[in-house]
């Protein structure tokens, strides 16, 4: 399996449950507790860090 095929797979994959998360929260009350943005930043950067940690030590 080509790697940058699979990495961009994966980056979709994770955007659109970024992408996702937010149309939950303008729909309505989300099935996570509600958040500051801070958090949700903090959060975002810390599964980025590990999906790319993930990704230098497979490849």
């Amino acid at each position: 399996m080509n790697f940058k095929a699979m990495s961009n797979e994966a980056l979709e994959m994770h955007l659109g449950m970024v992408l996702d998360e937010f149309d939950s929260r303008d729909r309505g009350p989300a099935l996570l507790t509600e958040r500051t943005w801070y958090q949700m930043i903090l959060e975002h950067v810390v599964v980025s860090s590990i999906v790319l940690l993930v990704f230098m030590v497979v490849r």
